[in-house]
């Protein structure tokens, strides 16, 4: 009986070690680009006024920080790269799940494509940190069509495991935004185009459309207003178009639309883009986030926090977010 005992603990003990070297070989394997960027948003209970979602022009164009310190509005960047509308449609539940906010904000650029997401790795980095949930797991049945893929957005180990060889120090010690989800991308370049204007949509419908309606209909449900925005972005690949469809689908649900328009002309073409790809720079995104900032306080009635002491802690991560940006200028050998 001893023997029995004394083996049981063995195995016990071998089993959860084992489980043990499971769970950290996960967390240090495992990419840290949705950690770095949702870690935040997910590992407090704070509540945030706004949540911005959207791809990688809301990504790079909106500023939380700069909304902070210029009108006292606490909010958070979810937008990821080539993030389509399926795909905004599920980061948006499952962040309503986690925070109630007074307003959200959705860029619909995409809103024309008929895919639900980009590649599985982008997927990886817009989902990998959103906690287990049944939302999380009708998110990868619905996102991931190939069944024996799902297991991986629920198992981290499965899916990070060959990764030895590219582990790195940020591997160990991970850093975490200081730009509440958003992505500051330095430098200046001309746009790659000739600006033609697009005056129709003729291909109708889309599974753009189909989920633009979905998130409309939930955020309705939920009693949240939804102001959808078309951020600037000068493009000849024929994308404006989108700017009709959106526009329709804003109009049949009596949606706040800012078009593009409307936001276009806060930007200078040849100062505030970052690429030919046409992503906004800080100097690009400051003046949207600007205008965003007086929109949002005028319309939604949102409250300016700074002078309340309950939001400290905000000051504090904003004089990070202001070395951030010392650091950042020190590193720059251009006058551009």
């Amino acid at each position: 009986m001893k023997r029995i005992i004394k083996n049981s603990i063995c195995l016990l003990a071998v089993i959860l070690l084992v489980i043990g070297g499971l769970v950290v070989g996960s967390e240090i394997l495992e990419r840290k680009d949705s950690k770095n960027k949702f870690s935040q948003f997910y590992g407090d209970n704070r509540e945030y006024e706004v949540l911005f979602f959207g791809q990688s022009h809301v990504l790079n164009g909106i500023f939380p920080m700069e909304l902070w310190k210029d009108y006292g509005i606490t909010s958070y960047n979810m937008a990821g790269h080539g993030n389509r509308m399926p795909l905004n449609f599920w980061v948006i539940k499952a962040a309503l799940e986690h925070t109630t906010p007074k307003v959200v904000v959705l860029d619909t650029a995409m809103v024309g494509f008929d895919d639900k997401a980009t590649s599985l790795e982008q997927l990886h980095i817009s989902l990998d940190a959103i906690p287990y949930s049944d939302v999380k797991e009708e998110m990868i049945r619905d996102l991931v069509e190939e069944e024996d893929r799902r297991m991986d957005f629920l198992w981290k180990f499965s899916t990070y495991h060959n990764r030895w060889n590219d582990l790195k120090e940020e591997d160990f010690q991970p850093s975490f935004t200081v730009e509440k989800g958003a992505e500051s991308r330095i430098n200046v370049a001309e746009p790659a185009n000739n600006l033609e204007t697009v005056n129709s949509w003729e291909k109708g419908e889309t599974l753009g459309s189909e989920y633009l309606e979905r998130i409309l209909v939930l955020c309705e449900e939920k009693n949240i207003p939804i102001l959808l925005t078309y951020l600037p972005f000068p493009d000849d690949t024929g994308w404006r178009e989108e700017v009709e469809l959106a526009r329709l689908v804003a109009e049949k649900y009596e949606a706040d639309f800012l078009d593009y328009d409307t936001l276009f002309p806060l930007v200078n073409i040849f100062t505030d883009f970052y690429d030919r790809d046409s992503h906004m720079n800080p100097s690009g995104a400051k003046k949207i986030t600007a205008y965003l900032g007086e929109y949002l306080t005028a319309n939604y009635g949102l409250e300016d926090h700074r002078r309340d002491s309950s939001y400290d802690l905000w000051w504090k991560e904003y004089q990070e977010y202001y070395e951030f940006k010392l650091e950042n200028l020190k590193k720059e050998e251009e006058l551009k």
